[in-house]
């Protein structure tokens, strides 16, 4: 057993620790192994909770807490085992974490795994000079504060509430899909610890700058996150720099915030339900990233999405299979129905299909992963 802890909210979102093999504290306290931020989860206690191995097994103990330890939403009394894959939260509305075993990870071999593994490396990543974007992102949040520049305002995405008008034969007009919600889709450039660098793909879901995109574009396997994050909004060519906010627990999904002030375009609503088989659909996103063609050269471009159409080839509850095309670049891609609405976010594709066989995360998941 290799456990260890991934924090999913608050304000150290994305960080991961290892367990190790005897005993950790978890709090704000300076002697805490797992020190939560004293301004920023202030639900934590100095010492609010410990974690220990004993006998093979993970026990999770509430150190007489103010706010109370809570695994899978029910609060502990004492000492309470834990399993992979349980959910943490420390308080009632303080930070969620994510506690595994190292178990899953090990059966990496296995069929699913294996097909998970290989839609991540497909689709995983161009690789861009980050750290010149971050660098102008830094210098972007200047230039739009000097200018008085903002986004135009947009209200949160509505969910499944309003419909995109259609052709009369009731196809789709993916014309009124690009002009409604293009421009909320962003480019991300991400540059992680080990230097490796590569961009992908977003959407904006609201509009003080929270953006969606995939989980293996900001974490690495071993649950290291990126250094840095720097992202560009359709037709702009302001490079912002992001932060992590929030990391799903059971979907290929992670919530980024925009660390410049302004309001932002969001997608106009996001689908409760899975479009049927058959459904055409358009992905919009960012292949190839800065290397595809843009209106300028390098980093100093004005970013142009792609728009391409394909139709749901299968849906189970974890996955929509898309006949569409993706490619590095790809991966966090917004998915629209025929209404409008975003059904799925691209997540990979299989290998030997060459980039037509598309695999997209449910909308469901999203919406699961914007709940308070």
């Amino acid at each position: 057993m290799n456990p260890r802890l991934t924090i999913l909210t608050g304000a150290l979102a994305g960080r991961t620790h290892p367990v190790g093999t005897s005993r950790i504290t978890l709090g704000r306290d300076a002697s805490c192994a797992v020190r939560f931020d004293p301004q920023g989860d202030v639900e934590v206690s100095a010492r609010h909770a410990e974690i220990r191995i004993e006998d093979g097994r993970a026990i999770i103990r509430d150190a007489n807490s103010t706010n109370g330890t809570y695994v899978n939403d029910r609060r502990i009394s004492g000492e309470r085992q834990l399993d992979d894959g349980d959910e943490i939260r420390l308080g009632a509305n303080g930070p969620r974490l994510r506690f595994e075993t190292g178990e899953r990870a090990a059966r990496a071999g296995e069929k699913g795994e294996r097909m998970a593994v290989a839609v991540r490396q497909q689709t995983r990543g161009l690789r861009i000079a980050v750290a010149a974007l971050v660098a102008l992102a830094i210098g972007g949040v200047t230039a739009v504060a000097l200018s008085g520049h903002r986004a135009e305002p947009a209200p949160a995405p509505k969910l499944d509430t309003a419909r995109m008008p259609t052709t009369a034969a009731g196809t789709m007009s993916y014309e009124a899909i690009a002009r409604a919600n293009g421009p909320a889709v962003v480019m991300i450039a991400v540059e992680m610890p080990d230097g490796h660098n590569y961009s992908g793909t977003g959407f904006g879901v609201g509009a003080d700058g929270s953006v969606v995109t995939n989980r293996h574009l900001v974490q690495g396997e071993r649950g290291e996150v990126a250094r840095r994050i720097a992202v560009i909004y359709a037709d702009t060519r302001d490079w912002l720099p992001a932060r992590i906010e929030r990391i799903a627990g059971d979907a290929d999904l992670a919530l980024l915030h925009v660390d410049a002030p302004g309001r932002y375009p969001v997608v106009r609503w996001i689908a409760a339900t899975a479009p049927a088989v058959g459904a055409p659909v358009a992905v919009i996103g960012y292949p190839l990233g800065v290397s595809s063609p843009m209106e300028g050269s390098g980093t100093a471009v004005t970013a142009r999405a792609s728009l391409g159409a394909g139709t749901v080839a299968k849906s189970i509850p974890t996955t929509l299979q898309i006949d569409a095309f993706a490619i590095e670049g790809s991966s966090g891609s917004p998915v629209f129905g025929a209404d409008g609405a975003v059904v799925g976010v691209v997540y990979g594709g299989a290998a030997e299909s060459a980039g037509r066989m598309v695999y997209a995360v449910p909308a469901a998941a999203v919406q699961a992963m914007l709940r308070p």
